[in-house]
């Protein structure tokens, strides 16, 4: 896996994902719960959030990536 290429595609990533959290928290769609975060940023997202669409982006990645290299 080439980082040079994860890096930018992770980080491009992320926010529109937040932008897409941050319409839906904002329209009620969906909601963090106060007690399970450390802390919640208006309009209701988590602060982990960035660091969970991080991951699922770099998981979706390196999913894609396997399942390339998989003999057919």
């Amino acid at each position: 896996m080439d980082s040079r290429l994860v890096l930018p595609a992770v980080a491009s990533t992320v926010p529109v994902f937040l932008l897409v959290d941050a319409i839906g928290a904002a329209r009620g769609c969906f909601f963090s719960n106060p007690q399970l975060n450390i802390a919640i940023v208006p309009p209701g997202i988590s602060l982990e959030e960035p660091v969970l669409l991080a991951f699922l982006a770099f998981l979706s990645i390196t999913l894609h990536q396997a399942l390339a290299r998989r003999p057919e």
